[in-house]
């Protein structure tokens, strides 16, 4: 008999940014996959059947309490042997949903980083961690991305199993495919000097991405130094205005939601990234492929993909001097910006997707 599976998001471009390939691996392995998220309806290449679910970002929000109802009529409604979700909110609900059935289906939480590490305020954290403890009988598989968070699930018991994976995967052949051809025409649009150095990072516009700590470092670059921050999000306007208040809106570029990052990465000279936490950040993965020196925020997820000095730059988090400080330092010596590129190029070759998707795919089928 045909298996069904339900894959859970708070947004579709969740989906669409990470989760496709896995929904096509189902299909070819004869699985009717179904998709139920939140945020702006868009088709989902292979997917059977696509829910729209009314999650909203604020965990409280009662209208999240309706998106637990939608997706209990959902689940009942299609009789899934396996549920998989993604992201905190959708995971958090989506297990919730699942509570008072006999039999439920299997469920399998993918963790892209708990939003809470040993600097998070002990009330913020509490609440957080007694919401996995209480979804923790219900989680059939953990995977967790980073090794902070795989630790912090195994020693308070948040599933039934728990695992360490890659991340997703990365696409390298498309990017090692990808030419700089647009470099000049991408630099025009945005008014960039072609004899600029582009530091990038994309990235929501939220606090947890802290854009504003790379905002306030660049009063203390060199003025050939520019900076693109891509993406959408709440703190997009606090954001301009910031580059306003400090006069640097010559020299940071906001070109909002993206489409062709891939493009944009090649018009650039290096990445950054400030977050205040992470699972596996993507963003970092896919800059250290395009061989852009990377500097990162010390946090979990991005410590463990760069190691300071080796394939990329560590800062504090936070501190806009010492990243206005590593930026200077990375324009300005080409030898130690080359050296740091070839090492991250290298080492992003255990994320291909080439060989994550088969390891991610026999933890996902180990559950059934």
């Amino acid at each position: 008999m045909e298996k069904r599976v339900l894959i859970t998001a708070s947004t579709f471009g969740h989906i669409l940014s990470f989760h496709v390939p896995y929904i096509m691996e189902f299909k070819d392995r004869g699985f009717t996959v179904d998709v139920a998220c939140g945020g702006e309806m868009k088709d989902i290449p292979y997917a059977d059947k696509v829910f729209p679910v009314t999650f909203e970002k604020k965990m409280s929000s009662l209208r999240n309490f309706n998106a637990e109802a939608e997706l209990e009529r959902i689940i009942r409604n299609n009789s899934y042997d396996l549920i998989i979700t993604h992201t905190t909110l959708a995971a958090f609900f989506t297990r919730t949903a699942v509570g008072g059935m006999n039999p439920r289906p299997k469920v399998v939480d993918v963790m892209h980083g708990y939003l809470f590490d040993d600097e998070t305020s002990a009330f913020k954290k509490s609440v957080y961690v007694t919401a996995e403890k209480t979804m923790a009988k219900r989680t059939d598989l953990l995977l967790t991305m980073n090794s902070w968070d795989y630790n912090f699930a195994l020693k308070n018991n948040l599933g039934n199993k728990i695992g360490l994976i890659d991340g997703m995967g990365v696409d390298i052949d498309r990017i090692d495919g990808t030419t700089d051809s647009k470099r000049n025409e991408i630099r025009e649009e945005l008014n960039i000097p072609e004899s600029a150095f582009v530091f990038v990072y994309a990235a929501e516009f939220s606090e947890r991405k802290s854009q504003s700590t790379l905002i306030r470092a660049m009063q203390y670059t060199d003025k050939n130094i520019y900076l693109v921050l891509a993406g959408r999000g709440d703190k997009l306007f606090e954001c301009k205005a910031l580059a306003d208040k400090y006069d640097l809106r010559s020299r940071i570029k906001f070109p909002g939601f993206v489409e062709d990052m891939y493009s944009l990465y090649r018009s650039c000279d290096a990445s950054v990234s400030s977050s205040r936490s992470e699972g596996l950040p993507f963003n970092v993965l896919e800059s250290m492929r395009f061989s852009l020196p990377m500097i990162v925020s010390s946090v979990k997820g991005n410590t463990d993909l760069i190691e300071d000095g080796v394939n990329g730059m560590v800062c504090k988090y936070g501190d806009s001097r010492e990243f206005a400080d590593r930026m200077n330092e990375i324009y300005s010596n080409a030898t130690l910006r080359n050296s740091l590129a070839e090492k991250a190029f290298r080492d992003v070759e255990k994320y291909d997707i080439k060989t994550v998707l088969p390891n991610v795919m026999e933890q996902y089928l180990s559950v059934l």
